[in-house]
């Protein structure tokens, strides 16, 4: 992992304010830009990439909904750095942080390598993975129910052949599966 590159990457349609807050009160609308700062923050103190990626809605795929663009924008990223890391050295690895407008890292002094290194000492993660996504769990008493599923807010992505496969076959389910294309069950 020390050798691998790293990005932090937050998607939304919402554009990003410079003036998160009014007279001294926070604005709820504006927490957008307050997560971005953090993560940009946490990007630069570690050396990462940092990228905010504001998607046009008057440019979107019309029969998907906005969470499905994330997968088209993942699907172009992965094949693009992995063709660059294949011609530049075989060893080198490139790795996303994916950070919903609502999340930020709250332990900015862990780096990414260290993160998931320890994530690899708990669990058992094989060496060539091409994601990382956490399961949702209850979290009393805010939210006393879970439906197990798989968190879409915050997840670590590799640049390699099994998240490009992932996201193939993503975009090949949402074709397959017309009503899919424009819900994405529990966004907004």
């Amino acid at each position: 992992l020390q050798r691998c590159a790293f990005e932090v990457v937050m998607f939304d349609t919402r554009p990003l304010s410079d003036e998160p807050s009014f007279m001294g009160d926070l604005m709820p609308d504006q927490y957008v830009s307050l997560s971005a700062v953090l993560n940009f923050h946490y990007a630069k103190k570690h050396g990462y990439t940092f990228s905010f990626v504001h998607m046009d809605e008057a440019t979107m795929r019309q029969n998907f909904s906005v969470p499905w663009h994330r997968v088209f924008y993942f699907a172009d990223r992965l094949t693009k750095d992995t063709q660059v890391y294949i011609r530049e050295a075989s060893d080198q690895c490139k790795w996303y942080l994916y950070l919903d407008t609502d999340a930020f890292v709250r332990d900015a002094s862990t780096s990414l390598p260290a993160f998931i290194g320890d994530l690899a000492a708990r669990y058992p993660i094989p060496e060539d993975v091409g994601a990382i996504f956490a399961q949702e769990q209850t979290h009393s008493p805010e939210m006393t129910f879970t439906f197990h599923a798989v968190s879409a807010g915050v997840y670590l992505v590799r640049a390699n052949a099994h998240s490009r496969y992932y996201t193939r076959l993503t975009k090949k389910h949402a074709r397959l599966k017309k009503h899919l294309l424009r819900i994405w069950r529990w966004s907004t």
